[in-house]
């Protein structure tokens, strides 16, 4: 099966799970036993359909495939009903965009016009202050991870995140975090960065102000990327992994030289 695919389905499970939690009034996890069966059992349904829908490979590696994935699934819950915060998981599958639960991050441009962006979010904690806005990955890379969290790739190299948390904040009306959720070693790397500081301000006059000054802000440093791609530069940065599940990566003229034959 493809990582991406195997994604997919971890993702269906976890919202499957969540949303009957949820709606059972079951969140925050507690750590009774009836949480783990309902996990194994949306997991079942789900895995059930996944050998139609997905190339999962011959039948024995898929049932030995199926049974790591639960116990990857069963880990996720000890961890999960074992954390204290105060934030409640409260948006499963959040979508913003046109005809979405919330409209478009619509990011105004020093140089007139504007972007709009759109997604699907994983899954929003919320608190009485703030949001986190959590996207899963089937994944232990933390170095890769971590490096799309740093200020000075966000808005050049990194965009899910920073797009995510500042969609939630403007709908939410509550400063967001951002945090990647690594599946395979349970780590939840967490953006050192809150939306309402001055790098996502939205302001054009002071994004100007910054700008001139020579600081920092993911608006800008997403208008500067833009400007980049409309004039015809799509350079990627080399070694920062952007490329891995490109389409056009074996023909791709930046990609690195002998990286694939």
């Amino acid at each position: 099966i493809s990582p991406l695919d195997e994604g997919v389905i971890f993702h269906r499970i976890l919202f499957a799970f969540l949303s009957r939690c949820q709606n059972e009034s079951r969140l925050p996890l507690k750590g009774a036993p009836k949480e783990e069966k309902i996990l194994f059992n949306e997991a079942d349904q789900v895995l059930d359909k996944a050998g139609s829908k997905y190339l999962v490979g011959r039948q024995p590696l898929w049932t030995v495939k199926r049974k790591t994935i639960l116990r990857m699934l069963q880990r996720w819950l000890v961890a999960e009903q074992e954390r204290t915060s105060e934030f409640v998981p409260e948006h499963f599958e959040w979508a913003f965009g046109p005809d979405r639960s919330a409209p478009p991050l619509t990011v105004p441009l020093l140089a007139g016009g504007q972007l709009y962006f759109q997604g699907r979010v994983d899954q929003i904690d919320v608190s009485l202050k703030q949001c986190l806005v959590i996207d899963y990955k089937v994944s232990a890379d933390r170095n890769k991870y971590s490096r799309l969290l740093k200020e000075e790739a966000l808005g050049r190299t990194s965009f899910q995140a920073p797009v995510y948390q500042a969609a939630a904040a403007a709908a939410l009306k509550k400063p967001a975090q951002a945090a990647y959720y690594l599946l395979r070693d349970l780590k939840r790397l967490k953006s050192s960065l809150l939306t309402g500081n001055d790098f996502f301000t939205f302001d054009v006059a002071e994004r100007q102000q910054m700008r001139q000054a020579g600081r920092a802000n993911f608006f800008n440093q997403v208008e500067e990327t833009w400007t980049r791609l409309i004039g015809g530069d799509f350079s990627p940065s080399p070694g920062t992994g952007e490329c891995d599940y490109c389409p056009f990566r074996l023909v791709c003229r930046g990609a690195l030289a002998g990286e694939e034959s």
